[in-house]
């Protein structure tokens, strides 16, 4: 029974690890508040995920706000750049579905492309500022070719993503199942899982 109290019992690591998600989760909720400063959360959660990803010692609060304020004036523009321009786009596919232009479906599939292309990038624009030094030019650059480059690993990360709306779509009942979940834990785990992806693609471009 004294083995249970050990500090390196599987399951004392199994909950402690489970513990620091749920504290990290809530840190991001609460950093995302502002609307604002998203960008930065999700780079400070990227950030912190990975370093847990590699074992490595991880003191939640002092390392996510560390993150928070050393990134937070490129993660803030970036934040704000993929918010309008997923704005614009958005207003041109409503704009498109009630107008009758010539070509206008020519027009409305390349700005879905346009949406995809500018999705996959934010996948990656994030973690990329978490892991690397680079200016903002430079992130979104290899956040762009990193996501087609590597295809295969960003339709996996899409699909986890997007499972929550797809579990929606298919069962609306589980929305209150799903708003817990994500309130206690959702966030950080999936950044979490997340970051196995990003470290086995990162570790390519780290000489």
């Amino acid at each position: 029974m004294k083995n249970i109290f050990n500090m390196d019992n599987k399951l004392f690591i199994y909950l402690s690890k489970v513990a620091d998600l749920m504290l990290l989760n809530i840190l991001f909720i609460l950093c995302c508040l502002p609307i604002i400063t998203i960008g930065a959360s999700l780079t400070s959660l990227s950030y912190v995920t990975l370093k847990m990803n590699q074992n490595e010692e991880t003191y939640i609060i002092k390392e996510f706000f560390s993150s928070f304020k050393s990134n937070f004036k490129q993660a803030t523009i970036l934040w704000l750049l993929f918010f309008f321009l997923n704005l614009f786009f958005a207003a041109d596919l409503i704009i498109l579905n009630h107008i009758t232009i010539p070509f206008s479906i020519i027009f409305t599939y390349i700005i879905q492309l346009l949406c995809i292309f500018s999705f996959i990038s934010m996948i990656y624009v994030f973690p990329l500022l978490a892991k690397f030094e680079n200016s903002i030019t430079g992130t979104l650059k290899n956040a762009f070719f990193i996501a087609i480059k590597h295809l295969p690993w960003t339709i996996v990360l899409l699909t986890l993503y997007l499972s929550p709306l797809i579990l929606l779509m298919w069962n609306f009942s589980t929305i209150v199942h799903l708003l817990l979940l994500f309130c206690f834990i959702g966030f950080s785990l999936t950044a979490y899982l997340s970051s196995y992806i990003f470290h086995k693609i990162f570790s390519r471009y780290i000489h």
